[in-house]
């Protein structure tokens, strides 16, 4: 078979493709001599091809012998002049060059001794090839050369000549598995018989003692016999105690054939079950005509590798038999220890498959048995068939009309509970924001200033309290709506080292106790002027009352003024938060916030991510109720993180909002549809809860409804039917008679 349009398939060499970034040497500065602009010519050239290569569709490129290539290295190196220039390279008569790679060369040669066709492969860089690039060379030969295998591409000879390293292998006039599928996915029989092939091969090649570690679609040569052959053992390595020439957590292969463990970089764990995978890869290709990951570039390609399923390859070829896709997927595993456990299981099974036998990914159990005993009783198993298909038509149809309208009531329950969430959140922050604008506007009280340069306990600085807290408390303030509570529990003042000194009502032992390891203050001593800290929820010994606080320091107009004190104003946990329409008929909204784990007694703030806490419930009957503990990964996933300096000026609503259809409310129980939006970049975290069995439940009442009607049905209709076959036959075996 000659070599076709598409090139020879030893036509490219070292993987030169968007899914491998090569792994070449650095030039050293004694070879920048006066061929200086040709090198250079070289480089500009090699890049543009990889960058070409890049943005086409496919991610990996035919290759023979391609080398160990390594994520995150793009440095190329100039062409050999002496490959190039002459005709005659030793014993070798070079006729054409082949193909190139970062770091390696192929050509079309003939053996003058033996007058015999040989590709011969040599590095890119000649002379200026690194140590660690020879012994990769090497490797490759070494690990090729053990292999004899009518599957495998053979090595002749190995060598240097004149400085530089070369080894010559077969030359495989055809195409490669990726030029074959190409244009058209393969029919489900050949390429069950092309990954059997290779995988007899790469179990031999396992029993030896060798791991190849990039087999792909272009590694597989189609011969004129049209039996693959594989190549490329650039990144081979022995299975046990072979050397690495990469650093720990480097990752070396094609993305979109890689296993998982080998694209996470955990080279403990690579082993047999890695090639298998690459081997469910290829296969995959073969029958869909694309890799089970693909993305636009070789980083996004192995985060799929690592985190997604692939799609299952009926959804991209229907034609397909269920049970060459079983193999596939079972190739395809994450787990190592859930695929074949060798190549050689693989092989079998395909082997199965191609004879018509059951395969053991998918043993025949009880249907075998059904199939025998319906061989034996025609009617009866016709019979109970049809009744059995008529009773799971009806069942699915009653299944499936139920779950659709499930379904779609579900997503307008939730992307209604998320809507109203996301309107929650941004009311509760715009509450927050008129609150900490009355705060700032205490702490810029020039009187408070005043008061506080000298920070002891007096009348003046109590009384001025008390006005400012009875200020907002009352109609002027502009807190309190019309038939509204007022926002405060209560307003007090702290010293630069959190000694309480006047507070609002007035508390007789309030006075001269520490509070500077309470998180409400130390937030506001990292706040800048004119910004508001929102503290955690905590419990207050003073009044027994669970509260959040607002803080912000008090210090004179002017850049780099010391902090006189801090103000700090506290609101009680309850049911509504100052806003009487927080919750309808349907919904009831909470708002969540982290515990201040922080007492007197205890300074050190406990290790670990701080517990959740409910502030606001429409089951708190009053203000300061007891803040009920919460958890849920939901919760988590949307809570912002700590700032070093919270505060209260944010002018939108930064995080996603989420949702789950299984929310367990810790205060009423029962499950509840419910939606999470984040109060902007704080802590505190929005839940709108709608009972899930008055939104969705009584849907499956009528799933089980229509299942008796149709089942019903059904029955009677089987009973006329048996029926009407028994009297039949009876009157035919009386006309016999």
């Amino acid at each position: 078979m000659k070599p076709d349009s598409s090139q020879s398939a030893h036509q490219r060499a070292d993987g030169a493709g968007p899914g491998a970034v090569h792994n070449q040497p650095t030039l050293p500065p004694q070879a920048l001599t006066s061929n200086l602009v040709e090198r250079a010519a070289a480089v500009k050239a090699s890049v543009e091809a990889d960058i070409g290569e890049t943005r086409t569709p496919v991610l990996e490129k035919s290759v023979v012998g391609r080398e160990a290539e390594t994520i995150g290295r793009d440095d190329q190196v100039p062409t050999p002049q002496s490959a190039v220039k002459a005709r005659y390279f030793g014993d070798y008569e070079l006729l054409e060059e082949l193909g190139r790679g970062g770091m390696g060369v192929v050509y079309k040669a003939r053996q003058t001794k033996l007058n015999r066709l040989v590709a011969i492969k040599m590095i890119l860089a000649g002379p200026l090839a690194s140590p660690d690039d020879v012994k990769r060379f090497h490797t490759e030969a070494e690990a090729a050369a053990s292999l004899q295998h009518p599957n495998i591409v053979a090595i002749h000879e190995g060598g240097e000549y004149e400085g530089q390293h070369y080894f010559s292998m077969d030359y495989v006039e055809g195409r490669s598995l990726a030029d074959l599928v190409r244009q058209n996915p393969l029919s489900a029989r050949q390429a069950a018989e092309y990954v059997r092939s290779i995988a007899l091969a790469i179990q031999y090649a396992h029993e030896q003692g060798t791991l190849h570690r990039d087999l792909k679609p272009s590694n597989v040569l189609i011969d004129r016999h049209d039996q693959p052959r594989v190549t490329d053992f650039g990144l081979a390595r022995r299975i046990e105690g072979g050397a690495e020439l990469t650093g720990t957590g480097q990752i070396l292969g094609t993305p979109s054939y890689m296993p998982p463990e080998q694209a996470a970089g955990k080279r403990g764990e690579v082993g047999p079950a890695s090639d298998v995978y690459s081997m469910g890869a290829i296969l995959y290709e073969l029958v869909t005509g694309r890799p089970p990951f693909r993305a636009e570039t070789p980083l996004d390609t192995l985060l799929q590798v690592l985190e997604q399923e692939p799609a299952a390859p009926r959804l991209l070829n229907p034609k397909l038999p269920r049970e060459l896709e079983t193999i596939c997927l079972k190739c395809l595993r994450k787990e190592p220890g859930k695929r074949y456990t060798s190549a050689g299981e693989l092989a079998a099974d395909l082997g199965r498959f191609l004879s018509g036998e059951p395969i053991h990914a998918r043993p025949v159990g009880p249907l075998g048995r059904w199939a025998r005993w319906a061989a034996r009783h025609p009617i009866a198993a016709g019979l109970v068939a049809t009744a059995a298909v008529m009773l799971l038509v009806v069942m699915a149809a009653a299944i499936s009309v139920a779950r659709t309208l499930k379904t779609r009531l579900g997503g307008e329950v939730v992307e209604s509970n998320k809507y109203a969430a996301r309107n929650v959140a941004n009311t509760l922050r715009w509450q927050l924001e008129r609150w900490g604008k009355a705060i700032e506007t205490v702490a810029l009280d020039p009187e408070l200033a005043d008061l506080l340069e000298h920070p002891a306990p007096t009348d003046e600085l109590r009384n001025l309290v008390i006005r400012w807290h009875d200020f907002y408390r009352g109609q002027e303030g502009g807190l309190v709506d019309a038939g509204g509570t007022a926002p405060f529990t209560n307003l007090f003042v702290l010293g630069p080292r959190g000694r309480s000194l006047a507070r609002s009502p007035d508390l007789a032992h309030f006075l001269g106790n520490d509070y500077s390891f309470r998180d409400y203050f130390q937030g506001a001593c990292e706040t800048a002027t004119g910004r508001v800290h929102i503290s955690h929820v905590y419990f207050s010994e003073n009044d027994k009352l669970y509260k959040v606080a607002l803080s912000a320091p008090v210090r004179r107009r002017g850049q780099g003024q010391p902090m006189l004190g801090v103000v700090v104003a506290t609101v009680a946990s309850d049911a509504s938060f100052g806003l009487d329409y927080l919750h309808d008929g349907r919904r009831s909204a909470m708002l969540v916030g982290p515990l201040d784990p922080r007492r007197n007694d205890d300074m050190a703030a406990s290790r670990g991510p701080p517990r959740n806490v409910i502030l606001v419930h429409p089951a708190y009957n009053k203000p300061g109720a007891k803040a009920v503990e919460i958890e849920s990964d939901v919760l988590r996933s949307v809570q912002s993180e700590r700032r070093p300096a919270g505060n209260l000026v944010i002018k939108q609503q930064a995080r996603e909002v989420a949702h789950d259809a299984d929310f367990h409310d810790p205060i009423r129980g029962g499950r509840w549809l419910a939606a999470f939006a984040p109060v902007a970049d704080s802590e505190f975290v929005v839940i709108v809860e709608q009972p899930y069995d008055e939104a969705i439940e009584f849907q499956g009442g009528l799933a089980r409804q229509l299942t008796i009607w149709g089942g019903t049905a059904l029955c009677l209709g089987v009973v006329l039917v048996g029926s009407a076959i028994w009297f039949a036959l009876r009157a035919t075996r009386q006309g016999w008679r």
